[in-house]
């Protein structure tokens, strides 16, 4: 996708041209030849019927009196409830109601839409925005064909913004939209050797050194906790490490994702209505793998590593019983009470592992992707994952899903301190 610049909103030749309002603002004086270019009738939808609450969008077609084929109008709600992430969330709710297949979108500066918040952040929304675009989650459909994100995104009307700021957004989208791929893919088809198979061409793309132990090797240095979670499943598990390592000194960060590549619960067997979205519970590891792929490319000034603890959780004649006393790596016994707390027991032996590795437990992060029933019940949800370059931390961790229960699930997200990107 290109980024590029147009002086004024009035000149810029795009399919479509984004106009974001704060909730209970007027029409910008700043964008006035666009309403007179078009007869006033923007004025007339801002002084109306659209009130720029959340999510709200309005279109309207040019038909050729401006550059634009159409605007979009695209509220940003209350200026006092706007941050970051809700102003992303807004221009992907509008950049998705309205972009109908344009090749190109324009986005118009209409002044800071609240206190603390610059071009520079309205112009990184929108470039993730756009990016973001690119996904679907409906391609294993029939004849659904996947999106495909604008070819150029405008900034029409903004100050000057550092490229770089720019090209960071673009970077985090990409990565997003990696752990989306991931997490919507069926067990049938990602299991922990395709997804460490995933694993082994990202890093060989993105130059991070990439380790892979596989069940013998496992068995040999004492991993019971993972393989007692995978004895069940015919897939045997994975414990895949990624390195980024651009000077040699201490470890800084080691990032640790639960990767359950479908969870049936094992003994313990969920009900169907519980299982039914459990492909998704490897969206910690998916996470991971995204953000490695974005500090490798930011070119993060840090020694990390990403570990993945990958497994299926089935139930067979093979499988860990309830009662059964498990060794973990480092030595700890566990007995097994449930087989559907799986979860906890993959983590012990893959933390353990980043610790031989070096990593000091003050900076370990362990990554794991709320269940629906963790999360009030709200269905399939998506995962995300972000990453600061300037404090070198995972940022996000969460998940959003289209249900009665969204309202209370982002409570819940809030409650724990968690952010939202969807």
């Amino acid at each position: 996708m290109r980024l590029l610049r147009a002086d004024r909103a009035v000149d810029a030749e795009t399919d479509l041209l984004v106009v974001p309002l704060v909730e209970g603002a007027g029409f910008p004086v700043s964008l006035r030849l666009v309403d007179t270019a078009l007869g006033g009738v923007l004025g007339d939808i801002v002084g109306g019927d659209f009130q720029g609450r959340f999510g709200e969008v309005e279109t309207v077609r040019t038909l050729g009196r401006l550059p634009a084929g159409r605007v979009a109008l695209v509220g940003l709600g209350k200026a006092g409830a706007l941050d970051l992430p809700r102003l992303g969330n807004a221009l992907q709710i509008g950049f998705r109601a309205a972009v109908k297949g344009a090749g190109s979108i324009a986005v118009a500066w209409t002044g800071a839409p609240a206190r603390g918040i610059l071009a520079a952040d309205v112009g990184a929304a929108a470039a993730s925005a756009a990016v973001l675009l690119g996904w679907s989650e409906g391609t294993h459909k029939s004849g659904r064909k996947r999106n495909r994100e604008p070819k150029s995104l405008i900034l029409a009307g903004f100050p000057e913004i550092e490229k770089r700021r720019l090209d960071e957004a673009v970077v985090l989208a990409e990565a997003t939209n990696i752990a989306r791929d991931l997490v919507n893919r069926p067990g049938s088809e990602l299991y922990p050797e395709s997804f460490a198979a995933e694993a082994r061409i990202l890093a060989s793309r993105h130059g991070l050194a990439f380790e892979a132990l596989g069940e013998a090797q496992l068995k040999r240095l004492g991993y019971g906790a993972i393989l007692a979670v995978g004895a069940g499943s015919a897939r045997p598990p994975r414990l895949v490490v990624l390195h980024h390592q651009p000077r040699r000194h201490r470890m800084r960060l080691a990032l640790v994702g639960k990767g359950v590549t479908f969870d049936s619960g094992g003994l313990s067997l969920k009900t169907t209505e519980q299982m039914v979205d459990m492909k998704c519970d490897m969206a910690g590891a998916a996470a991971v793998l995204g953000a490695m792929q974005a500090i490798a490319e930011l070119q993060a000034p840090v020694n990390v590593i990403g570990v993945m603890a990958l497994v299926e959780n089935m139930p067979s004649g093979k499988a860990m019983k309830l009662g059964d006393v498990l060794h973990a790596r480092n030595g700890k016994t566990i007995e097994v009470l449930n087989t559907d707390a799986e979860g906890r027991l993959i983590l012990a032996d893959a933390l353990c592992y980043a610790r031989e590795l070096g990593a000091p437990p003050t900076e370990l992060l362990s990554v794991l992707a709320p269940s629906p029933a963790e999360l009030g019940g709200a269905t399939m949800p998506r995962q995300a994952c972000r990453f600061d370059k300037t404090d070198f931390r995972l940022k996000l961790i969460g998940s959003w899903a289209e249900s009665e229960e969204t309202e209370e699930s982002l409570e819940l997200l809030e409650t724990t301190g968690e952010r939202q990107i969807f």
